[in-house]
């Protein structure tokens, strides 16, 4: 079987575990992103308190702060580990003064019924996300996916996927000096710039998420996340799509055993449509 088909095979498993409710469990996700050596890890699976703790090697100076009192310990996208549940006024802040010269940024979201467009999901500022702001994951006022990012001017793409409401998905968006802009999301590439980046915007001093922000791209005010963020992660690279695939299985894909089943069957419905074709 060549590649493009495993790939193939494996996207198809992962979606069909993640229709039918089937979670992954949390030591598989955590090992799976950890090796790729992410500078910060926010896990949000506390309970109580207002630390949210960063799971990644730089621990604690990568700490990140509830704002607000957001509702924590909510179902998350793995079994066995919990989210934060943000509705409006309610963040979280990371203060983090280094300037990347490559990032991704990526997280798990589940937006709330009624609140599916113009939804800040994680942004790079220097304090006031309506007056500076970079670096950033969102949706559109057309309840679509966005990268944003600033290098000198305002540059963007767009994502076609359309959120809908109380589903889980898995965004990821990569940029680099002098490289294009590429986003992700279910572990596949959607939209990728047709030009290439400038140098990156070195004015901010910390991470939001789920906060609002400005616009400037003409997509409409962007509103405070309402409902679920997850495993939120910050490289100072960017992840390749063969990382980012591996992530979002690890998202999805449960226990061995029940993949190894459940992978069978799949593998024996695509071989049964192959020799109805042929």
């Amino acid at each position: 079987m060549n590649r493009t088909a495993s790939r193939s095979i494996a996207c198809a498993l992962a979606l069909c575990l993640l229709a039918l409710g089937v979670s992954a469990h949390a030591g598989l996700y955590d090992a799976t992103v950890l090796a790729d050596n992410p500078r910060i890890y926010l896990r949000v699976g506390e309970t109580s308190g207002l630390t949210a703790y960063d799971s990644g090697p730089y621990g604690g100076a990568q700490d990140g702060t509830y704002l607000a009192g957001p509702a924590l310990g909510v179902a998350g996208i793995l079994a066995d580990d919990t989210a934060v549940g943000l509705t409006p006024n309610q963040a979280i802040q990371v203060l983090d003064p280094f300037q990347p010269i490559a990032y991704t940024l990526e997280a798990w979201l589940r937006a709330d019924a009624g609140v599916t467009t113009g939804r800040g999901i994680l942004v790079r500022t220097a304090g006031d996300p309506n007056g500076t702001w970079s670096h950033q994951l969102r949706i559109t006022n057309t309840g679509l996916l966005q990268h944003y990012t600033f290098d000198g001017s305002v540059k963007h793409i767009v994502g076609t996927t359309t959120v809908e409401a109380d589903t889980w998905y898995h965004v990821v968006g990569t940029a680099t000096n002098g490289d294009r802009m590429r986003l992700y999301v279910n572990g596949a590439l959607e939209a990728e710039s047709s030009f290439t980046l400038g140098d990156l915007w070195t004015g901010g001093n910390q991470w939001l998420l789920g906060t609002h922000s400005g616009d400037a791209a003409g997509t409409g005010p962007i509103q405070y996340f309402d409902g679920t963020l997850d495993e939120i992660a910050v490289y100072d690279y960017a992840l390749t799509a063969d990382q980012i695939q591996a992530h979002y299985a690890a998202g999805v894909v449960p226990e061995p055993a029940t993949t190894a089943l459940m992978g069978a069957g799949l593998l024996a419905l695509l071989a049964r449509r192959r020799r109805r074709r042929a």
